[in-house]
């Protein structure tokens, strides 16, 4: 029987867990996690590891959370409790009342410009202050990627509208801030609507004559304005600027060196605001200095506790709601199901922070989990990812488990594969590491098996969405040949977590018995790279067929946001209120189902498998291939570093496949008689491996390929690379091609 598009084909369901309502920033230092029953075991494997545990008690009050790998500053457990709570009184302050909670219980979000704070930051030591601080206060926080240039930064600010903004100082923060700011007072921000434009040209005036007042009035020393006449804060951390370091949590300077020479530095929040009640007062834990207000329920589901922006591998970016409840979901769902991670009783954890905290991996897999577990997490002194360099903190503060995006495996797999070459391979370097966590993007199999065989540990793929939260997870403590159980993992990205329903949707598109035919037939060639039986794999559920991946969870966003808030009371076809109706009902189904947009098939284990991204999908000749099958397929290749496809239009407007390929040695760069060689070897090696209609019409040759920071080819941005487009010659006579498996 034809599938017709939207048809279930299959479910899987993760654990089943409640959770607390409360504030997001209570909820992180409520020790959640304290008397957490340790009996969830591993879907691989079934086993239960004793050491994902509490025993029943805190987290140690002086445990370190942050470490500063540059200024060797470090904050603990209470001290961040505390600071986030100053900041709270200030922010509250500053802000003005909270958004009222009408008592309803629906999915109206509540969420308001007015009470927005936007942290514009690297990772930093201070992050962790601010964003607890502002959802103390029930304020709204967008986090934004420091390193957006003006013009996408101001689209960002025409439609969040933040009442505080916090961001580096210097070049790399307020100057490019200030020129964002300018293009929104000037009307060069696009893609609005009339009303949201017109608000924000109004909004950046009235900032920018704040802004303009902090930046150029005299003071002598000792002379600070009050916190009530500045709305932008920034954190001494760009490299340009005073040496660009930050002294929070210094035992040095205590008092913040920044401070002191910037009357806009954030750390003045930490005192209380002029007139209030503790001003001159020395307030402690035992004196907290903000009382959380409780949430119940209803309202914990309603209020927005972050704007994220969509990483916009399709289109621009999009404002994504999530409310306190989702978040905490997220946090709740990654303790429950990794059962590899460790409590602070037996041995804690230690991480670094790759990933950068404006985005959800970041977010809600690194920093807001390292304060509900007590984990520490150490900030690199260099923000710039080099692998060796990242190897040397792992061996100096004995990494637990690394985060790492699916490009640093593939750069991780190529540094095993030339050391073992010469003979120089040290497996004790990653001797305390359990387990290795990718997510972002797919991984390469063979990469991950490289890894594995070598070093002796798991690479585990995990999947979610900015959103949908963390979604599914692998969970195998090795894949050993022997290990049957966690052997079937591998090239999967695991199973649902706690609170996550996974459906797998018939797509539209693949509709005839043929073209489905073909898609799982392509599944099982994947499945069979691994070494698995493919057929066997796939069919005890629902024969494997693939679909458009649906999830279902407490962590799935209250919507896309509108540009609008809840208190302006608008209530068009197009928006109502906070949410952009629209795009949002595009998205989530009545019944609460997000539409992720991906491609993928549940095996007979209930594990999950990516096969690509339906946007992404290139029809070539009525056949659709997958980018991503193509981009890990050419990344085995010896030669190559790093590729990606993409479909282009020939001149009859027929697509085709065009695949841009980093190669390992860079004089192949500077030649073309020598990429020309490289094209035909290529063509050789693709025609041993794939359909003809997956083999590439074109090859551009180039030295990196366009990524967003978790690793996400931009794909619509591969045209903008330099480089020749080689038309793929035929492939050698002498050369096998492979013909089409049958059922």
């Amino acid at each position: 029987m034809t599938k017709q598009p939207g048809d279930r084909l299959a479910v899987a369901i993760g654990p089943k867990a409640d959770l607390p309502a409360m504030n997001l920033a209570q909820f992180a230092f409520s020790n959640p996690f304290q008397h957490s029953p340790n009996t969830y075991a591993s879907p691989s494997t079934k086993k239960i590891n004793k050491g994902h545990s509490f025993d029943g008690l805190p987290i140690p009050p002086q445990s370190t959370i942050m470490y500063d790998a540059k200024t060797g500053a470090a904050i603990t457990w209470e001290r961040l409790r505390g600071d986030s709570l100053r900041m709270a009184r200030s922010i509250n302050a500053l802000v003005g009342p909270e958004l009222p909670f009408d008592g309803q219980d629906n999915d109206v979000p509540i969420h308001s410009p007015r009470t927005t704070v936007m942290v514009c930051l690297p990772n930093c030591m201070p992050y962790a202050s601010i964003v607890l601080g502002a959802w103390s206060a029930l304020c709204t926080v967008t986090t934004v990627n420091y390193l957006l240039m003006p013009d996408e930064l101001a689209h960002i600010l025409a439609k969040a509208r933040p009442q505080l903004i916090f961001c580096a100082a210097g070049e790399e923060g307020e100057e490019r801030m200030w020129q964002a700011l300018e293009r929104v007072h000037n009307g060069k921000v696009t893609n609005l609507t009339p009303a949201i434009a017109e608000r924000a040209q109004k909004w950046a005036k009235e900032l920018a004559s704040v802004w303009q007042a902090q930046r150029t009035r005299y003071y002598q020393r000792g002379d600070l304005p009050p916190n009530a006449a500045k709305r932008v804060f920034t954190v001494n951390v760009g490299a340009t600027h005073a040496g660009g370091v930050d002294y929070y949590g210094s035992s040095a300077r205590k008092d913040g060196a920044s401070a002191l020479s910037d009357p806009n530095d954030w750390s003045h929040l930490l005192s209380p605001p002029q007139g209030h009640k503790q001003s001159g007062a020395l307030d402690s834990l035992s004196r907290p200095a903000f009382a959380i207000r409780k949430l119940s329920r209803a309202e914990q589901r309603r209020r927005t506790a972050l704007i994220l922006w969509s990483s916009g591998t399709t289109g621009p970016s999009k404002g994504v709601l999530l409310s306190h409840f989702g978040f905490i979901s997220s946090i709740y769902s990654g303790w429950t199901s990794l059962p590899i991670l460790h409590g602070p009783t037996h041995g804690g954890e230690r991480w670094i922070a790759m990933a950068p905290w404006s985005h959800m991996y970041g977010l809600t897999v690194i920093l807001i989990p390292a304060i509900t577990t007590g984990a520490t997490v150490i900030i690199p002194a260099n923000p710039r990812f080099d692998l060796k360099d990242y190897l040397s903190l792992v061996q100096l503060y004995r990494i637990t488990h690394m985060h790492i995006s699916p490009p640093v495996v593939v750069h991780l797999r190529n540094l095993i594969v030339e050391q073992k070459r010469q003979g120089k391979l040290n497996p004790k370097i990653l001797d305390t590491v359990r387990a290795i966590c990718c997510g972002g993007a797919p991984t390469s199999n063979a990469a991950i098996q490289t890894i594995f065989n070598a070093m002796g540990k798991p690479v585990h793929q995990a999947y979610g969405s900015t959103e949908a939260g963390s979604t599914s997870h692998a969970t195998a403590t090795d894949y050993e040949e022997s290990n049957t159980a966690a052997q079937m993992e591998i090239g999967s990205v695991g199973a649902p977590m706690t609170n996550v329903e996974i459906a797998i949707h018939a797509i539209p598109g693949c509709l005839t018995a043929e073209e489905t035919k073909r898609r799982r037939q392509d599944i099982i060639l994947q499945v069979e790279s691994t070494g698995l039986d493919g057929k066997k794999r796939l069919h005890a559920l629902h024969e494997g067929l693939p679909g458009e991946i649906w999830v279902r969870a407490g962590s799935n966003m209250q919507g896309y946001y509108s540009g609008l808030g809840s208190d302006d009371n608008v209530q068009t076809e197009t928006f109502s209120g906070a949410l952009d109706l629209t795009n949002t009902t595009n998205s989530i189904t009545k019944d609460g189902w997000f539409k992720t947009g991906d491609e993928g098939v549940l095996d007979a284990h209930g594990q999950l498998w990516i096969v690509g991204r339906l946007k992404e999908l290139i029809k070539v000749k009525g056949f659709q291939v997958a980018p991503v099958e193509l981009d890990s397929v050419f990344g085995k290749h010896e030669e190559v570093n790093d590729a990606a496809a993409v479909g282009v239009l020939d001149a009859d407007q027929s697509e085709e496949i065009c695949m841009y390929v980093v190669p390992n040695q860079t004089s192949i760069l500077q030649e073309e008689k020598a990429q020309k060689e490289f094209v035909q070897r290529l063509t050789n090696y693709i025609v041993t491996l794939a359909v003809y209609y997956k083999w590439p019409k074109y090859f551009v040759i180039c030295d990196k390929i366009i990524k967003n920071p978790s690793g996400k080819i931009l794909r619509k941005d591969l045209h903008t690379i330099k480089g020749i487009r080689h038309i793929a010659p035929r492939p050698s006579q002498k050369m096998p091609v492979m013909r089409e498996a049958r059922l």
